[in-house]
């Protein structure tokens, strides 16, 4: 007679666990959104023979490489750590006596109740939803740019001390063009928009310096604007006028983003970028981080020129 099959744990209890989960990582993260979750604590919060859990480790080894026999989960973890409870959540339960190794795990099913958890709680961002954080923070820059008068006579100053261009403009951005409070905003927007848990105000942001860390994300990249402007000063071929536009640096722009041709519109310029960031984000594409760093720098340089 063929035995049933029971998964390890039914839709209640798994989610009990992961709420078990989700609340230790929240009592132990830090001001700057950076958690830590021993193994050891993980395989108690679910209750699991951790011989059983090691061995959905091993199996889980080509798709999870981070996770081979890993001590520690942290917030640069999220992602696998998901993908690794998923695979808990469809361990079959046979009695006690049997062997689990002879019966293959549940078929997965569509859709992650677990990975909705964690985004909801503040703790993991979709790809998805990171290009639209991207996208939201790059529109704070752009109406932060807009709104700039150059300057002229601090940045003279700044290049006078500094004696290189590119030194004068970095103290010309630390100056007029603060990070924090272009992030503050646009972190605010995107969690209203996806009614986070307020765990979201320290993660979120935390994702966004992270961008900057990484270079994916190039202060000079996004305020390209600015430069060409101020270089033009320098050159004693002031751009005062605010609607005389660097030609050449608008078609090099729109060569990287593909948009040659055709009426260069907001909501063109905002699809496109999303398609390119889909391809090429360095989480996705591991060689795409060049190519991601032009492509904001042309995306940032554009919006403001259109605007």
């Amino acid at each position: 007679m063929e035995k049933k099959r029971y998964t390890l744990y039914n839709g209640t209890v798994m989610e009990y666990r992961v709420q078990r989960i989700i609340e230790t990582i929240k009592a132990s993260l830090t001001r700057d959104g950076r958690w830590r979750l021993p193994t050891d604590n993980l395989i108690r919060l679910l209750d699991i023979d951790p011989a059983e859990f090691y061995r959905t480790l091993y199996r889980e080894k080509d798709n999870l490489p981070l996770f081979d026999m890993i001590d520690l989960f942290t917030d640069n973890d999220a992602g696998n750590l998901i993908a690794l409870l998923e695979e808990i959540e469809r361990l079959p339960l046979i009695d006690k006596k049997d062997s689990r190794s002879e019966y293959p795990p549940l078929p997965r099913r569509n859709g992650s109740r677990i990975e909705e958890a964690f985004v909801k709680a503040g703790l993991f961002i979709p790809h998805s939803d990171r290009i639209e954080l991207m996208e939201c923070f790059i529109s704070e820059v752009n109406a932060r740019l807009s709104a700039h008068s150059i300057h002229h006579e601090d940045f003279t100053s700044m290049y006078g001390v500094a004696g290189d261009f590119y030194r004068a403009l970095d103290m010309y951005y630390a100056e007029y063009f603060s990070l924090g409070p272009m992030i503050e905003k646009a972190c605010l927007r995107f969690i209203e928009k996806k009614h986070l848990d307020t765990t979201a105000y320290a993660t979120v942001p935390a994702y966004l310096y992270s961008l900057f860390q990484r270079h994916i994300f190039d202060p000079r990249g996004l305020f390209l604007f600015i430069e060409k402007k101020l270089h033009s000063f320098i050159n004693k071929n002031n751009d005062s006028e605010q609607d005389e536009k660097p030609v050449s640096d608008i078609t090099r722009a729109k060569r990287i983003l593909g948009l040659e041709s055709g009426l260069i519109t907001r909501k063109r310029l905002k699809k496109r970028y999303v398609t390119l960031m889909k391809t090429y984000h360095p989480d996705i594409n591991p060689e795409g981080l060049e190519m991601c760093k032009r492509i904001t720098s042309a995306y940032s340089f554009l919006r403001t020129v259109i605007s």
